[in-house]
């Protein structure tokens, strides 16, 4: 992946192209409770004992795990590594999520810790991606409307009890058969227009 991304024009500098990806955010519901219940070390061993199934899932599906942030994390599929079946891939990860939490709560019941719940976002649309930083200091990362709509896809998905949303953009884009159940639309941020939402529950 390193060799990948220095070999790409500008590799070394901040620079970009727009390309279509499937973006993946999940949250850890209730975060801040968990971790007023827990010391800090805890927290952090949990975490990383999450989050080495979680990246597992996301690498196997072709995915890019972009940033950890606290309770949650945010992936790509279709960049750096191009993959026309981004979308897909991106759903598949995230039943897969959802699919392994059990077993993981439940190797984990006595530790006391309160049973861990979380919420995917799925949005697929173009977005800027490459080196965003300056010229002592960068990130390969994205930007772009998509990636504040993908970002706030999760807290949507805890306010409608929903495991797994996938916007219609992500929908459009799937060449495999899903189970869908459309919900409400949301509001695009700064726009006046809605989008359409699909809970995602599993393959057809």
């Amino acid at each position: 992946m390193v060799r990948l991304l220095t070999e790409e024009p500008g590799g070394r500098q901040p620079s970009g192209e727009l390309v279509e990806i499937t973006q993946l955010y999940l949250e850890i519901a209730e975060f801040d409770l968990l971790c007023a219940e827990l010391d800090p070390m805890a927290v952090g061993a949990l975490l990383n004992a999450y989050y080495d199934g979680v990246v597992n899932r996301i690498l196997e599906n072709n995915g890019t795990v972009a940033h950890f942030f606290p309770g949650g994390l945010s992936a790509w599929f279709g960049a750096p590594l191009k993959d026309p079946a981004h979308a897909d891939h991106a759903c598949q990860a995230a039943l897969a999520l959802v699919g392994d939490l059990p077993d993981f709560v439940a190797q984990r019941a006595t530790s006391r810790e309160r049973a861990m719940k979380i919420h995917v976002g799925l949005h697929t649309d173009t977005v800027f991606v490459g080196n965003m930083g300056g010229t002592k200091r960068f990130d390969y990362s994205t930007a772009g409307l998509a990636v504040v709509v993908a970002g706030r896809l999760p807290a949507i998905a805890r306010e409608r009890a929903v495991p797994v949303l996938a916007t219609a953009g992500t929908v459009a884009k799937l060449s495999g058969a899903y189970k869908l159940h459309e919900i409400a639309p949301i509001l695009v941020p700064g726009k006046d227009t809605s989008m359409g939402c699909y809970e995602l529950l599993g393959t057809a």
